[in-house]
C-alpha cells in the first residue's frame, strides 16, 4: 500500500501525522508527505521521506490578520515569483457570495489549497497512492485524492474545531463554492468532501467536540514534538530530577514539597503576535505562590518571557512530554498539541487562549472538567494564582485529566489503525 500524507507549512499539523507515518513504513508501506518547501526540513526530520510541493506563503501574516481584526487578504508568497497566480492577489472587491458564508480562515485555507494543488495532483497522478491522509485544513489533500480516485483520511490534532465550524449553517455549501474553480482548473469533479472517507480521531471522547455525525475512527494520541532532546539531554548530561509515567510531583516526594507547574506557550503565538506573548508574566505570578514552575520555551523565544525569577525553572528546546512528567499541572495558551500532551500525564490545566481555535480547546477543556479557561484580559496577577490554588486544591480537576489521559491510553495506537486503512483501500 502506498499512502500519500499532505499538510501546508506549519509543523504543529505535521508532528500528529508522523506517528501515523511511522506505523504504515514498520508494517511495511511505502509512505510520502507531499508538503510545501517551508515544511520538508521538518518532515525530514521525522525521518519521513518528503516531496515539495507548491510555493511558501505568508500565513503568518494572515493569521495576524485575524488576531488583530484587520480586513482580509489572500496572503502573498514568502518570496513572490512572476508566476504567483491567483493566491499573490488580494481579495478583489465585490467578493464571491461564498466568503461572507465561511470562517474567515477559510480564505487562507483556499490560498493553501491555490498554491500547491496543481503539483500535488501530478505527484498524485505520478506516484499512484492507494490512499490520501491529510490535515484538515489542507484542502488539496481531498482534491487530489479525488483527482486519482482514492480514499481520502482525515487526520486531525485534537478536538475538531474544522468539523464543528463546517457544521454551521451555510458553511459546507460556502467551502464547496470556495473550491469549485480549483477543482474544475484541474479537471476534478465537485463538489469534493472536505472531511474524506474517514477522521482519525486523536481527541478523547470527553474533550471532543459532542454531536459530530462524519465517520471517525479513534487513533491514540502519541506526543511528537519534533527532533528536539529529551529535557536533561539537551546538553549531553542526563537530568537528575524527573518522575516518570504519570505521578504527580507531590506523589513522588520531591524534596520542596510545593506542586510543580509547566508553564509553555507553544510555537504559534510567538511567530503570530509575540507582543502577547504573556507567559513570562504568568510565569512570574505563580513562582510568586510558593510553587516550583518550570518554563517550557523554544527556540529563539526565550526573550519573549522577560526577567524571570531566578528560582524558575527555563527548559529551552526539548521535547515538550519529556517536561510534563512530575508535573501537577500545565499553564499554557490552549494550543491541541500542549493540551493532549498534558493530558497523556493526567495533567489538569489552566489555559488563556488568543487565536479562534484556542478558545475552542479551551471551551472544551472546561466542558470536560480537567481544566480552567481564563481570559487573558482579565488575567490579573491575583487571578492566575487564585485559579491555579483552585485547579490544584479542587481533585475533581485532575481526576477528569486522568480519566482523559486513560481514554487516551485506551485508544488504538497507530499501529492498529493501518489494518483499517488497508481495508479502505479494497
Amino acid at each position: 500500500m502506498r499512502v500519500l500524507f499532505n499538510t501546508w507549512a506549519w509543523p504543529t499539523h505535521f508532528y500528529p501525522m508522523a506517528p501515523l507515518a511511522w506505523a504504515l513504513r514498520a508494517a511495511g508501506h511505502e509512505v510520502l508527505a507531499a508538503v510545501p518547501p517551508a515544511q520538508t526540513g521538518v518532515v525530514r526530520a521525522a525521518g519521513v521521506p518528503f516531496q515539495p510541493v507548491g510555493r511558501d506563503l505568508d500565513t503568518v501574516a494572515m493569521f495576524r490578520a485575524i488576531v488583530e481584526g484587520t480586513p482580509q487578504t489572500r496572503p502573498v508568497p514568502a518570496e513572490p515569483a512572476a508566476s504567483a497566480g491567483p493566491a499573490a492577489s488580494a481579495e478583489p472587491a465585490g467578493a464571491p457570495e461564498w466568503t461572507r458564508r465561511v470562517p474567515r480562515a477559510s480564505m487562507i485555507w483556499l490560498a493553501l489549497a491555490e498554491s500547491m494543488t496543481g503539483e500535488l495532483v501530478d505527484v498524485a497522478r505520478a506516484w499512484r497512492p492507494d490512499l490520501v491522509v491529510f490535515d484538515p485544513t489542507s484542502w488539496a489533500g481531498p482534491i487530489a485524492a479525488a483527482a486519482v480516485g482514492v480514499p481520502a483520511v482525515r487526520h486531525p490534532w485534537g478536538a475538531d474545531i474544522v468539523a464543528a465550524m463546517r457544521a454551521r449553517p451555510g458553511v459546507a455549501e460556502g467551502e464547496a463554492a470556495a473550491m469549485a474553480p480549483l477543482c474544475a482548473r484541474l479537471g476534478v469533479e465537485s463538489p469534493v468532501e472536505p472531511l474524506g472517507r474517514l477522521t482519525l480521531d486523536p481527541c478523547p471522547e470527553g474533550l471532543q467536540q459532542p454531536g459530530l455525525t462524519h465517520e471517525r475512527a479513534p487513533i491514540r494520541y502519541v506526543p511528537y514534538n519534533g527532533d528536539r532532546a529529551p529535557h536533561g539531554l539537551q546538553n549531553g548530561r542526563a537530568g537528575t530530577d524527573r518522575a516518570s509515567g504519570r505521578a504527580s510531583g507531590r506523589a513522588s516526594g520531591r524534596a520542596s514539597g510545593r506542586a510543580r507547574v509547566c508553564v509553555t506557550w507553544g510555537t504559534t503565538v510567538g511567530r503570530v503576535a509575540p507582543g502577547r506573548m504573556e507567559a513570562g508574566r504568568i510565569a512570574r505570578a505563580l513562582a510568586g505562590a510558593g510553587l516550583d514552575v518550570v518554563v517550557a520555551v523554544d527556540e529563539g523565544q526565550r526573550h519573549l518571557f522577560g526577567e524571570l525569577p531566578g528560582e524558575v525553572e527555563v527548559v529551552e528546546s526539548a521535547a515538550l512530554h519529556t517536561v510534563v512528567p512530575g508535573c501537577d499541572a500545565v499553564v499554557g495558551h490552549g494550543g491541541s498539541g500542549t493540551i493532549l500532551t498534558g493530558l497523556v500525564h493526567g495533567l489538569p490545566q489552566i489555559v488563556f487562549p488568543l487565536l479562534p481555535d484556542h478558545r475552542f480547546n479551551a471551551t472544551r477543556l472546561a466542558a470536560s472538567g480537567a481544566g480552567i479557561s481564563v481570559d487573558l484580559a482579565e488575567a490579573t496577577d491575583a487571578r492566575v494564582r487564585d485559579e491555579i490554588r483552585r485547579l490544584l486544591d479542587e481533585p475533581s480537576y485532575a481526576k477528569a485529566a486522568r480519566a482523559l489521559g486513560d481514554g487516551i491510553a485506551a485508544a488504538p495506537a497507530p499501529a492498529a489503525l493501518v489494518p483499517r486503512l488497508a481495508e479502505l483501500t479494497g
